[in-house]
């Protein structure tokens, strides 16, 4: 099956066509092909040599991106912006029917009797007078659409270069026009500037005088407010009762922390003594003090230990010590004295700062909502003030980056007077639409002959070859096991059509299988009908007769040899050369491959075996190569009792079908017939009446 597949791949590669078969093809409609190729050239011609030479000026503007980045006025610059939309937006300004309009107003253009636009005075030289009569709207209408379509504006590629086209029959009036049209385009973009400058102007002085004047009454709101509910102003524009509460309170932490201290320092020399405290330690008293101490102490000492304790001198030395520390306790009692009443001092003063403070902080609860209205109204006041600011920085900075007396859009280049007229591509035109014209006609000849390749009706066949249709078989996956199943099938049943009509004629049991090429599926209706012919109960003798590309033996999976050219060659008895497949279908297969089959038989060799075979089977089926591909159908056909062409439905060639049928009926004993195979199934219905 595989070699049977990529065989038929390759044949059917082979008959692509080529090269010499399209210029065949062509030659044959020669006719049909020169029709359609010069019916549009002349047609072309005669309309193109009645065209007059047309001119085409060209000028080009370039629009200045100007970078302005003020956000609060994005409404009113929405205009001035520069974006993706700019450029093709100015392309349909260019061409609007306000800026033709102001162009036809500086041009004074009219129409000539052929429908041209022209200067007024060049017409009036050329008629002697124009017409009077006419209606005035009607005229400049016809007068404004042939502008229109005789200007072009176009984008230049994706710079900001647009370009403005005008085509006209007179060179010197199409680089006139273009040139006066860039112009009104300028002059129009720099009024556009000076609009956009007052516009501005206007808005922005009504805006500052709004501002101003609402700056002003929520400033008058406040200042009154404060007046009717005698609410102080202090330092730093805080109200006065709040900023003497905050100074109070500052007083009072302060003097907390004074009394904690001596509070600190009053318990320390209660409960541990004073000697060791700081304000002790630091009094400069208390250190002379203890310094006589000690020095007398060292006298006493020194005078006991010289004269002994009851000395005189050791009794006053005794005495001295007595005094110092008596003073020294003095003095410590003293400062203690000091610290406690410093104490009592501060405590004093923090509650009558306390007491202050209660009063202030009383009388300000109830100022808290006048307070509260207060502090919107200062609040709004300076949302205006800052708001009003914010407008005048902007307006000065606004007019800084505004240039309102140059336009954001320039004339790169005027149109020259144009030599060569766009007419002179006449000969171009001609030679594309007769190409064109000539492809269409290729396709035309093409999709004909495409469409009449496939035999597709018995009345084909019966018109080409005078041959009549035996069967139609359906286009179906597994054929062949449908046959060995025997499962009831379209196909089938197209199989027993297909036995009544040979077994029916009486023409003998001996059958012949060809195709004109390959790939039409001999083979398998070969062995679909060998198949159905033993299920039925007939012995059915399948010869492989296509030594070129035998699949006999694989689609019954039998021994390739010995088979038919071993029993033609003598090398083996007939009774050696066939064997029974696992179904019963007695197959010869063709055996060694040879390219003198049909000499064997045309030597004689095959009749005398062929007459005992048919004693033995009932019918003998020959598989055989395409007759177009070898000369051993020819040669068999003339042995058989019926040939039968097996033909793919719609896809055979007609000349290779008559070529094959005309070789068959000459050689043939009996007249062959057609078996048309892969039949789409909508179309079987109509081969069932022969």
């Amino acid at each position: 099956m595989e070699r049977r597949k990529s065989d038929r791949r390759r044949n059917n590669a082979n008959e692509e066509p080529n090269v010499l078969d399209l210029i065949r093809i062509v030659f044959k409609r020669a006719f049909l092909v020169a029709v359609i190729t010069l019916l549009p050239t002349v047609s072309a011609f005669i309309y193109l040599k009645k065209l007059p030479d047309m001119y085409k000026a060209t000028a080009s503007v370039l629009l200045e991106a100007q970078e302005i980045n003020l956000a609060d006025f994005n409404d009113i610059l929405t205009g001035m912006k520069f974006d993706n939309l700019t450029v093709p937006t100015q392309v349909q300004v260019i061409g609007s029917p306000a800026l033709i309009k102001r162009t036809l107003a500086t041009l004074d253009l009219a129409m000539d009797s052929k429908g041209a636009l022209k200067k007024r005075s060049t017409i009036a030289d050329e008629s002697g007078t124009a017409a009077q009569g006419a209606d005035r709207d009607a005229q400049d209408y016809k007068i404004f659409k042939a502008f229109s379509d005789a200007l072009d504006v176009k984008q230049q590629g994706t710079s900001r270069v647009i370009e403005i086209t005008f085509t006209s029959s007179e060179a010197a009036l199409a680089a006139e026009v273009v040139n006066a049209h860039a112009e009104q385009y300028l002059l129009s973009k720099q009024k556009d500037k000076q609009d956009l400058a007052k516009t501005i102007d206007t808005w922005l002085t009504k805006q500052i005088g709004d501002l101003k004047d609402q700056s002003l009454k929520k400033s008058r709101a406040a200042q009154q407010f404060r007046a009717e509910n005698g609410m102080v102003q202090g330092e730093g524009s805080q109200e006065l009762i709040f900023a003497q509460i905050s100074s109070l309170a500052k007083e009072i932490a302060r003097i907390e922390s004074k009394a904690l201290d001596l509070q600190a320092r009053h318990e320390l020399m209660s409960k541990n003594g004073a000697y060791g405290t700081s304000d002790v330690v630091g009094s400069p008293l208390i250190q002379e003090l203890k310094s006589r101490a000690s020095l007398s102490a060292q006298k006493l000492k020194s005078l006991r230990s010289q004269y002994g304790p009851n000395h005189p001198e050791v009794t006053a030395a005794r005495d001295e010590v007595a005094q110092i520390n008596r003073d020294l306790d003095r003095e410590v009692s003293n400062i203690k004295k000091s610290v406690e009443n410093e104490l009592v001092a501060v405590r004093n003063q923090q509650q009558i700062l306390e007491r202050n403070l209660e009063t202030l902080q009383t009388a300000a609860s109830g100022m808290q909502e006048k307070m509260i209205m207060l502090q919107t109204l200062k609040t709004e006041e300076q949302a205006s003030m800052n708001l009003l600011d914010s407008f005048l920085a902007r307006s000065e900075e606004i007019k800084s980056q505004i240039d309102f007396t140059r336009p954001d859009v320039s004339i790169s280049s005027l149109a020259d007077i144009p030599r060569d007229p766009v007419s002179s591509k006449k000969l171009l035109i001609l030679l594309a639409v007769s190409a064109f014209s000539f492809m269409v006609a290729l396709c035309v000849v093409l999709v004909l002959e495409i469409s009449e390749r496939g035999l597709k009706t018995r009345d084909e066949i019966n018109k080409l070859a005078g041959l009549s249709v035996t069967g139609a078989l359906p286009r179906t996956r597994l054929p062949i096991s449908n046959i060995i199943k025997n499962d009831r099938s379209l196909f089938i049943e197209e199989i027993k059509r297909l036995f009544i009509h040979i077994s029916a004629e009486g023409k003998g049991k001996t059958l012949l299988f060809t195709s004109s090429r390959r790939g039409e599926g001999k083979s398998t209706l070969a062995a679909a009908v060998a198949y159905y012919m033993r299920n039925i109960g007939l012995k059915v003798l399948l010869i492989d007769a296509d030594t070129l590309n035998p699949v006999m033996a694989g689609v019954t999976m039998t021994p390739p040899s010995p088979g038919l050219y071993e029993m033609l060659s003598g090398r083996q008895p007939p009774d050696k050369a066939y064997s029974r497949d696992r179904h019963g279908l007695f197959v010869m297969p063709s055996g060694e491959r040879t390219p003198y089959l049909s000499d064997l038989i045309l030597g004689g060799k095959l009749q005398p075996y062929l007459e005992r075979l048919r004693t033995q089977f009932d019918f003998i089926i020959f598989d055989c190569a395409p007759v177009l591909s070898v000369s051993d159908a020819e040669a068999l056909s003339a042995l058989v009792d019926q040939t039968l062409i097996v033909l793919e439905w719609g896809v055979t060639p007609r000349e290779e079908f008559v070529k094959a049928a005309e070789i068959l009926i000459k050689t043939s004993k009996v007249k062959p017939s057609v078996v048309f195979n892969k039949v789409r199934l909508s179309e079987i219905e109509s081969f069932r009446v022969y």
